[in-house]
């Protein structure tokens, strides 16, 4: 009935969807009830693969509750399932009608056309309601206990989707939904539906099956309906005598090679009274220009994209995989306009206050909206409280075209019934939709912050060749620093001091560099390794203006350049690291060089290489 329906969705609190679209929903039985559960089907029927991988009912985001240790969603069985919303005691079923013990648990009926896109009934969805709205597989029933209690297949999550985007139209006579689902159904478990995109010229009399989920119950198999008026020639809907109810809106209709054909979407009274009880209302010769309407389903567009330049003018293209993904083509859809309550920018530690008193509704709930922006250049968790508001608020983080939503909160974090959410935040910009459960008031908004500490690394590069890092003081403090317990060393070291050197034109340096290098490290841990090896490195070098250089290290090093200028160079280098490293580094022309550090644990090591290297190298020297 009319008010069955207007209770059914006001305990979902889907007030957000106008009564009159569900006036629409009201359907019947024609001559004998043809619906079918799943298990009464044969094992080789193909009808049954239809309704395990293609046929979806339409939720409410917050019914399902969440999984249990094993992964699964329980909240379909008997003793968890409320009785009172069972079909029977909803629609006070006499005793002897069918499926009176089955959950109510959906509103609308939808078919998986493509991997991440479903077909439904334009009135069961709108972006407004999307973010409310979930998609649910395995929603039929497997077997029914002795008192008619039935049962369920598993439900994990690759069983529950969440709603995009929508392209909905709802002209009256042309009823559709596109629904683009937030990601790629699982393939293992649901593939798309064969759907005919072209007319598929009907036949009056000819056998339709419709599988959907009649007054919100399990997926019900109706083979028994016929077309019944083609409407001379109308290419918007035609009419057929199958057995449908509220909630059957949606469904998919599909002729004998079970292609999709068209979608349930409108039907007369569901019920009549039978003294106390109500029982199904059942039509009886039906064969001509009578029954349920059903929407060509070729009226849905063609609404692949890869980008916002395919779409029509005020659409959008979405996509549920990545820009750079080849699995998925997007979708066209009309992008939400919210510049009427557009609020402006919340900041860290910011608070904003107004109102949502006159405001328009354009997503969630049917209550006014106030949209912030928040921007952020790192990975920061954020907490947005409405806490301090002066009405029952819900609130969403959403991406910045409002097709995804990535917080939420209604009546949590706050001791009353107002709304809290905190959520990490990657960098990016979203939108903040503040709105009333079903009511409007005065807000107060409060953002707080704080930046996700990123774990550092430190890598050291050493090579034989000489590296110079610019703007870096020699004296500055190193970051904290980890040490392992091993150290892996090279036979060369690389420094890499605050040194500025001017290329000078054709000249020719003769140096002579005489170093020791002394490495001392004591540690004091358990255990404690010592070692010690004996040689000393002795480097020569020769160096032309296409510079060529050669080095051979001794115990003393000398480098020799030709022309003039002789400069001997004396290094001693001393070093102790603790995690919070400070160097010091002196160097004259005969230059010098100091380091101390201590760190805990210690390891005592004396290393004098002995070592010959030549090397030949050309530089663009600095």
């Amino acid at each position: 009935s009319t008010w069955g329906i207007t209770c059914q969705f006001a305990m979902f609190g889907f007030v957000v969807l106008a009564i009159s679209a569900y006036l629409k929903d009201e359907k019947v039985v024609y001559d004998t009830d043809n619906r079918l559960d799943f298990f009464e089907l044969s094992e080789s029927d193909p009808l049954r693969t239809l309704t395990q991988q293609s046929i979806v009912a339409l939720v409410d985001r917050d019914s399902y509750g969440t999984v249990n240790a094993s992964g699964m969603y329980r909240f379909l069985e008997k003793g968890v399932y409320s009785e009172s919303n069972r079909l029977g005691a909803y629609h006070s079923l006499c005793s002897n009608q069918k499926f009176i013990r089955d959950p109510k648990a959906s509103w609308c009926s939808g078919t998986l056309i493509a991997p991440d896109r479903v077909l439904t009934a334009g009135h069961c969805i709108s972006n407004i309601s999307c973010v409310r709205i979930a998609f649910l597989f395995n929603y039929y029933v497997t077997s029914r206990d002795a008192d008619g209690y039935p049962s369920f297949p598993a439900i994990t999550s690759d069983d529950i989707y969440t709603c995009r985007a929508v392209t909905s139209v709802n002209t009256g006579s042309i009823d559709y939904a596109v629904v683009h689902l937030n990601k790629p159904v699982n393939p293992a478990r649901h593939s798309a539906a064969t759907f005919a995109t072209s007319n598929p010229a009907l036949a009056v009399g000819q056998s339709l099956t419709m599988i959907g989920f009649p007054n919100g119950i399990p997926a019900k198999i109706d083979s028994g309906g016929v077309v019944t008026s083609l409407r001379e020639g109308a290419t918007d809907y035609f009419l057929a005598s199958t057995d449908s109810f509220g909630g059957s809106s949606g469904s998919g209709v599909f002729d004998s090679a079970l292609r999709l054909v068209g979608i349930l979407v409108r039907g007369a009274t569901d019920y009549v009274a039978s003294g106390s009880c109500n029982i199904v209302n059942v039509i009886t010769g039906c064969t001509s220009n009578c029954g349920e309407s059903v929407v060509y389903g070729f009226n849905a567009p063609n609404l692949d994209c890869v980008s916002t330049e395919q779409c029509s003018a005020g659409q959008v293209c979405y996509r549920s995989c990545a820009a750079s993904s080849t699995e998925c083509t997007g979708f066209c859809t009309t992008a939400i306009d919210y510049s009427s309550v557009f609020r402006g920018n919340l900041t860290c530690s910011g608070t904003v206050t107004g109102t949502t008193v006159g405001a328009a509704n354009v997503i969630g709930n049917d209550a006014g909206d106030a949209i912030f922006q928040f921007s952020t250049t790192t990975t920061t968790t954020t907490t947005f409280s409405a806490c301090a508001s002066a009405y029952d608020t819900v609130m969403r983080v959403m991406n910045s075209d409002l097709t995804v939503q990535v917080g939420y909160s209604d009546d949590s974090g706050c001791s009353s019934d107002r709304s809290k959410v905190t959520v990490t935040l990657s960098p990016g910009t979203y939108l903040i939709v503040l709105e009333g459960y079903s009511d409007t008031g005065a807000y107060s908004l409060t953002t707080t912050c704080t930046v996700v500490s990123a774990t550092a690394s430190t890598s050291t590069s050493r090579s034989p060749s000489r590296t110079i890092s610019p703007s870096v003081s020699p004296l500055q403090t190193a970051p904290t620093a980890t040490s392992s317990p091993s150290d892996s060393r090279t036979a060369s070291q690389s420094f890499v001091p605050s040194v500025s050197e001017t290329p000078e034109p054709s000249r020719t340096n003769s140096r002579t560099i005489s170093s020791t290098r002394t490495i001392s490290r004591s540690d004091t841990s358990t255990p404690t390794a010592s070692r010690t090896s004996a040689p000393s490195s002795s480097v020569s070098r020769t160096e032309t203006p296409s510079s060529s250089v050669s080095r051979t290290e001794t115990p003393s090093s000398t480098v020799s350049r030709t022309p003039s200028q002789t400069r001997s160079i004396t290094r001693t280098v001393s070093r102790t690291i603790t995690p919070s490293r400070t160097s010091s580094r002196s160097v004259t022309p005969t230059s010098t060089a100091s380091r101390t550090a201590t760190r805990s644990p210690t390891v005592s090591r004396t290393v004098t290489p002995s070592r010959t290297t030549s090397r030949t190298v050309t530089p663009s020297r600095t």
